[in-house]
């Protein structure tokens, strides 16, 4: 990654062993996409009623090489995963969907440029 992880919470307490699980799930996104120039990662806690539970949203942004990559995440209503760690974990997996699907994208598209000078 050119710059490191860009890390906001909001409403929520730093905690240096969340923020280095959100760096280790960033840094794994250089698999489906070598060249990532930016991640911000932003994890909110926006509404705080008890009879829903603990609530977190977190939203990624991925820049690559002409292309951005915005995903949003809620936890669930599933206590099993309605912490931040999931609603961070879950927000990466669609992240690293989509950075592979836009690697696909851009492999396609140079084979048939290639094909197109032969």
């Amino acid at each position: 990654m050119q710059r490191p992880v860009q890390i906001t919470l909001r409403d929520i307490e730093a905690s240096p062993a969340l923020e280095a699980r959100i760096r280790e799930l960033a840094l794994r996104l250089e698999r489906f996409e070598g060249q990532i120039l930016s991640c911000h990662v932003t994890l909110e806690r926006p509404h705080r009623h008890h009879q829903h539970g603990q609530r977190y949203y977190a939203r990624i942004r991925v820049c690559v090489a002409g292309a951005e990559v915005v995903v949003t995440r809620q936890s669930g209503h599933d206590p099993a995963r309605a912490g931040a760690y999931a609603a961070v974990s879950d927000a990466f997996e669609v992240t690293a969907r989509k950075l592979e699907e836009l690697g696909r994208r851009r492999e396609r598209m140079r084979v048939v440029r290639e094909l197109a000078v032969h």
